[in-house]
């Protein structure tokens, strides 16, 4: 409109917003394209989602439409001029990475994994990735795959598919974590009474010592009161802690405690990420403690000493982590403030997932979870929970399949070089081929963990799976880690454009926008650098309205007809 108001000589004095039509602009003229006594705006254009019209209120044109001005003044390949007008599109980030093989995990997994997805209308990335950290919390310490002579990987995972909140991830973690839910209470009463009965014989025997330090200290000989108390005391039964999987948010001093009475295993499973906070020492002065979760994933030896001499130090000899938890993608992105997090090597420990929420797009009609999946899904994990054997399982690699990783190990190397994928996530990278490994020790397990001895070979069909599912990581990880390093006024540009698209507005003032915004800018100055970002990106132009007497107009904002009608598109996708 604005090319073919100037090509045609036509002076606009004002623009405006058109109120009575959702993205309406009105461009008011000097003069009438019919009569130039008509003037002082009482002839305009109108535009309304694209689509010009004009409007003149003497009596003289009435009758006047658009079709009489094109006629008169016929407009020269206006709609090209419009579009064409425009400067390149730069995006501001990378795109969506792609979801995850459907197909990736193995036997009942993965149909519980689809099934979960398809009932809680969440991505199926969430489910999958959520599902094979459950599997990995009964593996852990239990199984390791060696493709080579001195070189093994142990079963435990970091998992970190990240979505905002209102995505119904607790759902997807209930499901997923009730049959530990179910063992842990099923253990708990099988064991209490046994518990109760030695709590209180210790109590009974600490009040006799207790009794018996009294008598020695006010006794002339307490050689006698002495040696009962000794016996005593070395004959107080250990009580036994009750049975434990996971846990939810939870310091890492307690962690280490927790660890060491389950056998130096356990798992960390959050629908939030809290977890990050406590890493980073919201409980002591900021001072970030990772080590316990550092040596936790490579199953390396812990010793604490404790500040209170009088407790003994925890030392475990290899401690097995698993964790699976499901911030924020804001989390993630605070994380580039947190000393130590990546240049510890925390942050390359994960697998990261970055799913495209289907939230305004649910049919809000879930379907149930098959009985059938449902019930082996159960019974699958808990026979792993159940696998005990007298010695670690250790799986090796039948010569096919250690070919294939070999190969895949390899290529991850080129990645790293000057302009290969990897360049910048080498720390990532470097873990990948392992995590792949571990990876394929839980996929074999789900598929052979039933039978007596267990298979101890692991073959091609079942790392192939484990080998595509980390290559499909790699973009997930690239984009978390960006997500991390870029600049917050970029998320600011994102909310804004997914407005524009939302609204389908080819035109909008910055004062609507602000409204509509009030809650992520505080003043109308702050939102001012994001729209200028976005028009330096080629989204959006300003157009400057002179004023007309009162308080300045707000200016109004013209969108890219390219934004909306990929962001149409892709929204449909």
């Amino acid at each position: 409109m604005d090319a073919y108001l100037a090509k045609q000589g036509f002076e606009v004095i004002k623009r405006k917003p058109w109120q009575s039509h959702a993205g309406g602009l009105i461009h008011e003229l000097r003069r009438c394209p019919f009569n130039a006594d008509h003037d002082a705006g009482s002839a305009a254009f109108t535009m309304e989602n694209g689509k010009p019209g004009f409007r003149c209120q003497h009596n003289g044109c009435k009758g006047k439409t658009i079709k009489d001005v094109f006629a008169t003044y016929p407009p020269e390949r206006l709609a090209t001029a419009v579009v064409t007008d425009w400067p390149q599109l730069i995006p501001l980030t990378r795109n969506t990475p792609d979801p995850i093989p459907a197909d990736c995990l193995p036997g009942w997994l993965g149909a519980m994994a689809r099934a979960v997805s398809e009932n809680t209308e969440t991505p199926y990335d969430l489910a999958a990735l959520l599902g094979i950290a459950v599997a990995s919390s009964c593996l852990a310490a239990k199984v390791d795959v060696s493709p080579e002579r001195g070189y093994s990987e142990p079963l435990n995972v970091f998992v970190c598919p990240a979505m905002e909140s209102g995505n119904r991830k607790t759902a997807v973690f209930t499901q997923l974590i009730a049959p530990l839910t179910e063992w842990e209470r099923e253990e708990v009463e099988r064991t209490e009474p046994e518990r109760q009965r030695k709590l209180s014989e210790r109590r009974t025997m600490e009040g006799r010592i207790e009794h018996l330090r009294k008598l020695a200290a006010r006794a002339a000989d307490p050689r006698a009161s002495t040696e009962e108390l000794h016996h005593l005391e070395s004959e107080l039964p250990e009580i036994p802690p009750a049975p434990r999987l996971f846990s939810d948010d939870i310091t890492p001093e307690r962690l280490a405690s927790l660890m060491q009475e389950q056998g130096e295993r356990m798992a960390v499973f959050s629908d939030e990420g809290g977890v990050f906070d406590m890493l980073a020492g919201r409980y002591s002065k900021g001072v970030p403690n990772l080590d316990l979760w550092l040596k936790g994933h490579s199953t390396s030896p812990v010793r604490v000493d404790r500040q209170d001499r009088t407790r003994p130090p925890i030392i475990m000899h290899r401690p097995h982590l698993t964790v699976g938890i499901s911030p924020q993608p804001d989390v993630l992105a605070s994380l580039r403030d947190k000393p130590g997090f990546r240049g510890r090597g925390l942050l390359a420990r994960f697998f990261y997932g970055l799913p495209k929420s289907r939230l305004g797009y649910r049919t809000l009609e879930p379907s149930p979870i098959p009985a059938p999946v449902e019930r082996d899904y159960r019974r699958g994990i808990r026979e792993l929970i159940d696998y005990h054997p007298q010695t670690s399982l250790h799986l090796t690699l039948h010569p096919a399949a250690y070919r294939e990783w070999k190969d895949f190990q390899r290529a991850i190397e080129r990645q790293f070089r000057d302009g290969g994928e990897l360049q910048s996530l080498k720390d990532w990278g470097g873990k990948l081929p392992g995590a792949a490994l571990r990876l394929a020790g839980i996929f074999h397990m789900v598929l052979h963990s039933v039978r007596p001895g267990g298979v101890p070979k692991m073959d091609l069909a079942t790392l192939t799976p484990a080998i595509e599912l980390a290559t499909s990581m790699i973009p997930h990880a690239q984009a978390v880690f960006l997500l991390m390093e870029r600049d917050p006024a970029v998320d600011d540009a994102e909310k804004l454009v997914s407005w524009i698209v939302r609204h389908g507005k080819p035109f909008f003032t910055v004062r609507d926008c602000f409204r509509a915004h009030q809650n992520r800018f505080q003043r109308v100055d702050a939102l001012l650098p994001i729209l200028a970002l976005l028009e330096q990106h080629g989204y959006m132009r300003r157009i400057r309205r002179d004023p007309d007497g009162g308080r300045a107009p707000s200016e109004i904002c013209e969108v890219n007809p390219v934004v909306l009608n990929r962001g149409a598109d892709e929204l449909e996708g």
